[in-house]
């Protein structure tokens, strides 16, 4: 009968916490992204005032299994159910992995009162690294030095980094781990690093890694090291840096279901395009024109469209198609219509010209040739003026369509005559096509 009601009792208990805890509002969320060992992520709002089993009440539902049966893995440490979300140094976006914790053999208590998580859990878990990790040594430590007392400003490390992108400047850095076999940030550390030798150097400390793709996973040769390296505290993944960056480099996406220009979630997840695009309106005006050019640009080679090559036009043109009223070589004939005017080869790209594409020419666009090979200042400037000089050719000159060469119109009629030796071809310099009656009658001073 005592059994029967400690069982009431405690399902009661559990039923008031559960609808308190609900009941609580975040005043200063934390956007956290929990990775668990199966491949899922998923984005929690957290309260930094609460604690490492409030999480663990959220995520149970989420991965269908029990509370007590989860354990969180943050930066090498699996965090002790009593550890307070605001001391474990995490940003927005930060990202915990959660895993399944193996069921051990429990002990009845002879109180007849059903144990609850902080009972079951007590003995496992520890404080994050930020707070357990001392001051590293430059060289390796020896027994003498281990042994000499610290206060606690002198146990508490600090880091400072260089961060190359987007701060630029010398920042204060946090120290996270990862397997160096599998790069999964789900392991713990046997021990924490105690001088910068262990940090800088592999295969110092060993992990458990909870990856369940690990090499390891499968062998019991390959023993799993800790890679340590740091990260920036200063900026925060927000979304609009998020977008920044990706529009910057030119990595959104093209979303063939939608046909949306989107950005896919940072965190990896599977089918996780933004469909809502107005919120991309967050961009400044000028990234955000930049955004939708882009987008227009995608949409037009994806639709077996090209661009106007000319320099500062870049117009979408869809050509047609060949059939009964256009035949190859009408197709190939491209006018930049409501851009520029220019006309060019649908297959080198240049000028409009008569007989097979010259393979030799090519394009220069700020766009190609982008490689991490060292740059000579001096070089590069004289560079700068070289590529001014041909986009002003591309701009103000076109090719004669016979032996292309760069042919620039100094007022008068658009009856162009080639004075190369050897060439001599009359041609119209609006249609890029040899001088006829229809150009004489259409065109011929504009």
């Amino acid at each position: 009968m005592n059994f029967l009601l400690s069982i009431i009792r405690n399902a009661i208990i559990k039923m008031l916490e559960l609808i308190w805890f609900g009941k609580r509002k975040i005043t200063n969320s934390l956007s956290i992204y929990i990775k668990t060992n199966t491949g899922n992520t998923l984005t929690v709002d957290l309260d930094p005032k609460w604690d490492i089993k409030n999480v663990k009440e959220i995520l149970a539902p989420q991965m269908g299994m029990p509370a007590e049966d989860i354990k969180i893995i943050f930066a090498g440490k699996e965090l002790h159910n009593s550890t307070i979300i605001e001391e474990c140094d995490l940003g927005q976006q930060s990202i915990l992995h959660a895993v399944k914790a193996p069921r051990k053999n429990r002990k009845p208590l002879n109180t007849g009162i059903t144990p609850s998580i902080e009972e079951l859990d007590d003995d496992t878990g520890s404080k994050p690294m930020n707070e357990t990790l001392s001051d590293l040594s430059l060289d390796e430590i020896n027994d003498q030095s281990k042994s000499k007392p610290l206060n606690q400003e002198e146990k508490r490390a600090h880091f400072y980094i260089f961060c190359s992108v987007p701060c630029k400047s010398v920042e204060v850095g946090k120290l996270r781990v990862r397997c160096a076999l599998c790069g999964s940030g789900a392991v713990t550390v046997d021990r924490d690093p105690q001088s910068w030798p262990d940090v800088m150097q592999p295969n110092r400390i060993t992990v458990h890694c909870e990856n369940d793709n690990c090499p390891t996973s499968d062998s019991d040769i390959q023993i799993p090291y800790a890679q340590f390296y740091f990260k920036c505290a200063n900026h925060p993944k927000c979304f609009k840096e998020y977008c920044s960056i990706k529009l910057s480099e030119r990595q959104f996406d093209f979303d063939q279901s939608t046909g949306y220009y989107t950005l896919a979630c940072p965190a990896g997840c599977d089918n996780s395009y933004i469909r809502e695009i107005h919120h991309f309106r967050l961009l400044k005006p000028a990234q955000y024109d930049q955004y939708q050019r882009f987008g227009a640009e995608e949409y037009v080679l994806r639709a077996g469209g090209l661009l106007c090559p000319q320099p500062d036009c870049g117009m979408g043109i869809i050509p047609p198609a060949p059939d009964e009223n256009f035949t190859e070589e009408d197709c190939r004939k491209i006018q930049c219509v409501g851009g520029c005017g220019y006309v060019f080869c649908k297959k080198c790209l240049h000028g409009y010209h008569l007989g097979d594409c010259d393979t030799q020419q090519s394009i220069t666009s700020s766009f190609q040739s982008r490689s991490g090979y060292s740059v000579d200042p001096a070089r590069a400037k004289d560079a700068k003026w070289d590529d001014a000089s041909t986009k002003t050719i591309q701009k103000s000159t076109k090719p004669c369509p016979k032996c292309r060469t760069p042919t620039e119109r100094d007022g008068g009629c658009m009856h162009m005559f080639c004075t190369r030796a050897g060439c001599n071809f009359q041609w119209c310099w609006m249609c890029q096509t040899p001088w006829t009656r229809d150009c004489m009658g259409n065109h011929w001073f504009g």
